[in-house]
């Protein structure tokens, strides 16, 4: 219930910024996973997404968000965002943006920190136009 009430704001969030959204979700018989650990995925990578998108002109805003729990144990998770920022790299790390950086920029680490926790496996890749995580646990 926890997981479904996030996605239903963050899914409202996004269409108020006038965001093409695709919400694709089918983790409805997992187990193994806690449901903080899951909204932590979910809601750091929408939120990053979602400001990332505000400086897209309206008309390219996407937002693609998949995530199923297979029956053979695996939950995988992806999110795609239409993106015209730079992104800045530093060690492995993704600086933010934003002027305020010391209360900015905890997303990514908290997401990363999550998969570790599970021994699964984040990617993150980017192009000039899109920017893509995607994340496989066996739970």
């Amino acid at each position: 219930d926890i997981i479904n009430a996030l996605l239903n704001v963050k899914y409202n969030v996004a269409l108020e910024k006038e965001i093409d959204c695709f919400f694709h979700i089918g983790i409805d018989e997992m187990i193994g996973m806690k449901d903080m650990d899951v909204c932590t995925i979910f809601a750091n990578t929408i939120d990053n997404a979602i400001e990332a998108l505000r400086d897209v002109p309206p008309e390219k805003r996407k937002l693609s968000v998949k995530a199923r729990y297979a029956p053979n144990g695996y939950f995988t998770y992806e999110i795609v965002n239409a993106k015209v920022n730079k992104i800045i790299e530093k060690k492995g790390a993704f600086l933010t943006g934003k002027e305020d950086q010391k209360s900015h920029g905890f997303g990514i680490a908290s997401v990363r920190e999550t998969v570790e926790k599970y021994n699964g496996m984040l990617d993150i890749s980017y192009t000039e136009e899109e920017f893509r995580v995607v994340i496989l646990i066996r739970v």
